[in-house]
C-alpha cells in the first residue's frame, strides 16, 4: 500500500471540525473536570475514573471494578514518569481463573492521557491505526507484544515523516 501523505492543513482542519463536536467537547471537559477535582490514585478514586473512561469512551471493559482495583495497584508501584510501558501495564489485566486473556489497551492509554499525562500519552484506538496505516503503509512497525510502544513510534514516525506540528491530541 502507498502511503498517502499527511499534510498541516489536514491536521488544522479535523482540529477545527472537532471542536464542532458537542459530544466529544463535553466528554473531554468532563474527564478533565474529574482529573482535576479526583488528583489521587486511591481505589475509589481510580474506579470513578474508570468508569468514566470506560463508558464515555466504550473501551468494553466489562470487568471494571477488578480494572479499578488494577490500576490502583499498577500506579501505587510504578513511576508515573514512565512512557508507554505504563499503558502496557494497565492493558494487561490479570485474569481471574476461567476468564479469556484480553489487554484492554484503547482504554489504558485513555486513561493515562486523562488522568496521568496528556502529553506523554496519545489516544489509541482503532480510527487512529488504522490512520496510521493510511499514512505510513509500509513504513510503520508492528509488535502484538507492545502495541502501545509501537503505535508511539508509529505517530512520531508520521510526525517526522509529514513535517506537520501537532501534538498527539491534535492528530487524534
Amino acid at each position: 500500500m502507498t502511503p498517502i501523505p499527511l499534510r498541516q492543513e489536514q491536521v488544522d482542519a479535523a482540529c477545527r471540525l472537532h471542536q464542532t463536536l458537542q459530544q466529544w467537547q463535553r466528554s473531554d471537559a468532563a474527564l478533565i473536570r474529574l482529573r482535576d477535582a479526583l488528583p489521587g490514585f486511591d481505589a475509589e478514586t481510580c474506579l470513578l475514573k474508570a468508569v468514566a473512561v470506560n463508558t464515555l469512551y466504550g473501551t468494553q471493559v466489562l470487568a471494571i471494578v477488578r480494572m479499578g482495583e488494577h490500576v490502583c495497584q499498577t500506579l501505587k508501584r510504578t513511576d508515573l514518569s514512565v512512557g508507554p510501558e505504563l499503558v502496557e501495564t494497565i492493558a494487561d489485566l490479570p485474569k481471574k481463573e476461567g476468564d479469556q486473556s484480553r489487554r484492554f489497551v484503547s482504554f489504558a492509554a485513555k486513561f493515562c492521557h486523562f488522568f496521568v499525562d496528556e502529553k506523554r500519552f496519545p489516544i489509541y484506538d482503532e480510527a487512529v491505526r488504522d490512520t496510521l496505516v493510511l499514512h505510513l503503509g509500509e513504513n510503520r512497525t508492528d509488535d502484538e507484544k507492545h502495541p502501545y510502544r509501537t503505535f508511539c513510534e508509529n505517530l512520531k514516525r508520521l510526525r517526522d515523516v509529514s513535517r506537520i506540528s501537532a501534538d498527539g491530541r491534535e492528530l487524534d
